[in-house]
């Protein structure tokens, strides 16, 4: 998020004043139509509201990993607010996810936390949590999802990111928000798809990362994993490549990110800004 409104280092400080609309940020999510989100975290109903984007015909949303800016109960609680018919929604995520958040649920209605167990006992009523595998293709209504594992742990002990390729109508995307540097298995494994759309998250931008504990992008390792994805022909001149998850520890503002990327791709990349629409 930019700015952190209890925060008073540079960058906030400057997000804070600047009348820019780009240069602040909730925290990320993506909208890929109107039946399929990714992430939903605390901000997703004030974005939509401030994007007028309505999410009635939600059907499916792809979790990345278990973390309160990624996955907030309190988005869910929309689900039971409505005059309408809720969606009934399938919420994808990784086993370790899963298996943590049904015992958290089940604990919450063993010990009776008032509002908690009552939230616990209503979320199955329009949500089904469904557990994926990495590397196996899974058929979501027109499009072929599949997921490689990311080096970002999430809540529960065990758990690390899942980031998303979605195949549809001949087009691929690709998802790596809360990755850290690409393990050699999601190399190999992009080596048989041209990405259409890279999207990937740059969170700590020239601050400097340890190789060996880091869980996130600095633009040291962001470079390092386009320029690998570009030899091997995952990515090309024709891929569009969005850097999302950009945070004020990084140093930097949207369009300061935005040039030192460009100086080295051109125009074939961007850094993403809050209500953008690829």
């Amino acid at each position: 998020m930019i700015p952190n409104p209890m925060c008073g280092c540079d960058v906030c400080k400057r997000a804070l004043a600047s009348k820019d609309p780009r240069e602040k940020r909730c925290r990320s999510a993506f909208l890929l139509d109107e039946k399929n989100l990714i992430d939903c975290g605390p901000d997703v109903t004030s974005a939509c509201a401030r994007n007028g984007l309505s999410l009635q015909n939600l059907k499916h949303i792809f979790l990345t990993h278990t973390h309160s800016d990624h996955f907030s109960t309190s988005t869910l609680e929309n689900l039971q607010m409505c005059i309408t018919d809720a969606p009934q929604l399938k919420i994808f995520m990784s086993q370790t996810a899963y298996d943590g958040l049904i015992r958290l649920g089940n604990a919450m209605i063993q010990q009776n936390y008032t509002d908690f167990s009552v939230q616990a006992k209503r979320w199955p009523t329009h949500c089904t949590l469904v557990p994926i595998q990495p590397f196996r293709d899974y058929q979501v209504d027109d499009m072929i999802v599949s997921a490689v594992v990311g080096r970002h742990p999430g809540m529960f002990i065990g758990e690390n990111s899942l980031n998303y390729l979605f195949r549809k109508s001949g087009k691929n995307l690709f998802y790596a928000s809360d990755t850290g540097l690409f393990f050699s298995e999601t190399f190999e494994y992009l080596k048989g798809f041209r990405l259409d759309t890279l999207i990937i998250e740059n969170a700590f931008g020239k601050r400097e990362l340890a190789r060996e504990t880091s869980k996130h992008m600095n633009l040291e390792f962001l470079f390092e994993t386009v320029d690998q994805l570009i030899a091997q022909g995952t990515v090309d001149s024709n891929t569009q490549i969005y850097v999302t998850h950009i945070g004020h520890k990084g140093g930097l503002l949207h369009g300061e990110m935005n040039q030192l990327l460009q100086e080295r791709y051109g125009d074939q990349i961007c850094a993403a800004h809050d209500g953008m629409q690829i």
